[in-house]
């Protein structure tokens, strides 16, 4: 339940805790009994406790000493145990960053070996020391673990509970936890006045957190409570970290005094040379606006002359750009004219020159057919479509392989042009077939259907009939067909 209502407040803000402190100073104030918490050592032991806390250190030795043999039980025991761990905490809290400071140390770790030998495994006082040996040994995750436990565990123990936060604000440091060490330090603020434990530490080491944040006027708060604190508690000890915590403030809102001092006399400074600054530049800017005036005007004369000049030169790019375009579609058509011009002159003189020699032989072999008197069959022969068969075959051959050698990627481009499921796949040893050869013809420039027609040994009907119907199944536009046919192997 205390826990719970710590985590609380800690959710809530951290000015639930001005709150807490305000209402338990005016109670202590009003009803204080002089009365400790309950004590966790019984008998004799308790006096003990106190003059410790009081700080009669010496006091507590003897006593302890003398004590020490008339030891009767583990319980005794152990209260003498907590005794002496509460004393040398003290001493190496006096006796920081000196020589003596390792000596308590070593007296802190062999008084806590000895009680957690008599204390019962699964003790709430057992697990919060082991996990302060693992503290010393910087195993911290298992530190931390064994205080969350342990912390869950003691919530009817306020002054064991005030020690593990304590604890656990020195394991989340160390973890780099930086927030939740400041949960703890709150927490074990909250806890010590609400219970009136004598310790006003966490008051100073939240006032230290403030400044180390710098916000010395929260700091000075807390601070002030804690000097309220230290007025009611019986043990003097905690007064030296106030003393050293209020040095430190005065130190931190001294130098702030000088910054603040210097930044304000830098502040006048600046602000007298900027006045100096501005008045000149005013007599400066006043002087420059009419030249600028002037200038404005000039510049706004020439910038429409400039616009018009650009203007002009804007139609005179367009018109030479168009130009250009023409120029270079003259060009390809020249360069492909002057190709097909060679291309073909060469084939058509190698072509009439093979028919000479066929017209040549086919005149022999007349000849000798009148002269053998075979008539018959040399009517025969001459009626058979076979000659003109092969003759024409042997010359789509031959245009085809004339034709590729211009237009390399004819048929690749041309299937380009169609829809996947309507290109054509030739066979192996196939250049082109009728409809490619069609449109081979078109891509020399020939589109007259009659002369395509001629050429082909097809009538003008079919040659339409096969051009309508490769256009439907063109991707693009089928008006815009043989034009793209047109730029194949551009």
């Amino acid at each position: 339940m205390e826990v719970a209502a710590i985590g609380s407040l800690w959710s809530n803000s951290i000015d639930s805790l001005l709150h807490v402190l305000d209402a338990a100073l005016i109670h202590r104030q009003l009803y204080e009994q002089k009365q400790s918490p309950a004590p966790e050592v019984d008998g004799a032991f308790v006096s003990i406790m106190q003059w410790i806390d009081n700080g009669f250190i010496s006091d507590a030795e003897g006593a302890l000493d003398a004590i020490r043999p008339q030891l009767a039980s583990s319980a005794e025991e152990a209260d003498y145990y907590r005794c002496r761990i509460r004393q040398n905490e003290h001493l190496h809290r006096l006796h920081h960053a000196d020589t003596l400071e390792y000596t308590y140390s070593a007296r802190i770790q062999e008084y806590r070996d000895s009680l957690c030998r008599l204390l019962p495994d699964g003790d709430v006082e057992k697990t919060y020391y082991q996990a302060w040996e693992a503290m010393e040994r910087k195993a911290y995750r298992t530190a931390a673990q064994g205080l969350v436990k342990a912390g869950a565990e003691a919530s009817g123990r306020p002054l064991l509970l005030a020690r593990i936060y304590e604890m656990a604000v020195q394991v989340n440091r160390h973890l780099n936890h930086p927030a939740k060490a400041d949960e703890y330090l709150i927490r074990k603020a909250i806890l010590c006045v609400k219970n009136k434990i004598d310790d006003y530490s966490p008051l100073v080491e939240v006032a230290r957190m403030y400044m180390r944040e710098g916000h010395p006027e929260e700091a000075r708060k807390y601070l002030d409570y804690a000097q309220d604190y230290a007025g009611l508690a019986r043990s003097p000890l905690p007064a030296i970290e106030l003393t050293r915590a209020l040095g430190e403030l005065k130190k931190m809102e001294h130098r702030q005094q000088v910054t603040e001092k210097h930044r304000l006399y830098l502040f006048f400074s600046m602000l007298s040379v900027m006045t100096i600054i501005l008045l000149f530049s005013i007599r400066k800017i006043n002087r420059q606006m009419h030249v600028i005036a002037e200038a404005k005007q000039k510049m706004e004369k020439l910038y429409a002359d400039l616009e018009k000049k650009k203007n002009d030169l804007e139609a005179m790019n367009a018109e030479l750009t168009t130009l250009t375009q023409e120029l270079q579609v003259t060009n390809s058509q020249l360069s492909e004219a002057s190709l097909l011009k060679e291309e073909y002159i060469g084939h058509f003189l190698k072509q009439c020159s093979e028919y000479l020699h066929k017209l040549q032989d086919y005149k022999k072999m007349v000849n000798r057919k009148i002269q053998a008197g075979q008539i018959d069959e040399l009517f025969k022969q001459n009626n058979s479509k076979r000659i003109i068969q092969e003759e024409s075959k042997e010359l789509y051959r031959k245009f085809d392989i004339a034709f590729l050698k211009i237009f390399p990627h004819f048929v690749e481009q041309f299937n380009e042009l169609l829809m996947p499921e309507e290109r054509f796949v030739l066979d192996k040893d196939e250049l082109l077939n009728t409809e490619l050869r069609l449109f081979a013809l078109v891509r020399l420039g020939i589109k007259d259907s009659s002369q395509i027609a001629d050429f082909l040994g097809y009538s003008v009907t079919t040659i339409y009939t096969y051009r309508t119907r490769i256009k439907n199944k063109a991707m693009g536009n089928r008006d815009e067909f043989e034009e793209n046919v047109m730029k194949i192997d551009l």
